[in-house]
């Protein structure tokens, strides 16, 4: 059986590579929310690639405007385009 111990790590990571992807090192308590919230649907998006389900989750998809506003160019390109593949 396939335990969430076992991807942890990468779950990690994701959120790692995702915080610090933001422009500014220090964000805005308006930045920090949706920072949080998108780190957390994409750790979504990884369980259920990882296991092969399908994924419920609470968190709505972040606004593209806000996307490219609180992240570095490279990043916001990536997190577009992942989120554009995403069927709600």
């Amino acid at each position: 059986m396939l335990g969430y111990s076992r991807i942890e790590s990468n779950l990690n990571e994701i959120r790692r590579s995702i915080v610090q992807g933001t422009k500014s090192k220090i964000l805005s308590k308006q930045d920090r929310q949706p920072v949080h919230d998108l780190a957390s649907f994409v750790q979504d998006l990884y369980i259920a690639a990882e296991f092969k389900k399908p994924v419920a989750t609470v968190i709505d998809k972040q606004e593209i405007d806000s996307i490219h506003r609180i992240f570095r160019d490279d990043m916001a390109i990536v997190l577009e385009a992942l989120l554009g593949a995403v069927h709600a």
